[in-house]
């Protein structure tokens, strides 16, 4: 569960990476003076206040017609 006092942490690096509906990323690099910045785009949204990471369930049950199985991933 992604609660209120999880925003604004490191934490939520990692939750929006796992998030289970975010599947498209876009990110780009550019150098600033002596800066390098770094930023990634995730559809969908994730760290949603209250709501779960992850739905927890059998491998691959959400997908069935796009699973890798051997991975137990969603493709």
């Amino acid at each position: 569960m992604f609660r209120a006092n999880h925003v604004g942490t490191p934490i939520t690096s990692f939750t929006q990476m796992a998030w289970a509906t975010s599947n498209r990323l876009g990110c780009s690099i550019a150098r600033c003076a002596s800066d390098i910045v770094a930023v990634c785009r995730y559809l969908e949204k994730g760290n949603i206040v209250e709501k779960n990471v992850y739905v927890p369930g059998n491998t691959c049950a959400s997908c069935r017609n796009n699973c890798v199985s051997s991975l137990g991933l969603c493709i």
